[in-house]
């Protein structure tokens, strides 16, 4: 085996103990440029939204938020997008 996969393997082993031990599992991020442009590449990339994919996000949003707060999301208006975002804030804090 190549040093490399020596190295794989034994991190792996170690995330594994580290992760019975309720340590954070670490994850190795590398080949980021690499990663990078197989992404560009990905046909889910979109430089302009279609309206379907935002009705779409839209009625995803009304269902899991109300209608209201959705309304908030979408609004042209900078004020409601705040309230949106600390509203989103207090939750996870």
């Amino acid at each position: 085996m190549t040093a490399r996969g020596t190295l794989a393997q034994s991190l792996l082993v170690q995330n594994k103990d580290a992760a019975t031990d309720d340590e954070p599992l670490i994850v190795n991020a590398g080949n980021k440029e690499k990663r990078g442009l197989l992404d560009a590449k990905s046909k889910w990339m979109h430089e302009e939204m279609k309206p379907e994919q935002i009705d779409k996000v839209k009625h995803l949003a009304e269902q899991i938020f109300g209608y209201e707060f959705m309304q908030k999301m979408f609004s042209a208006d900078f004020k409601k997008h705040q309230t949106v975002l600390k509203s989103f804030t207090d939750l996870i804090t």
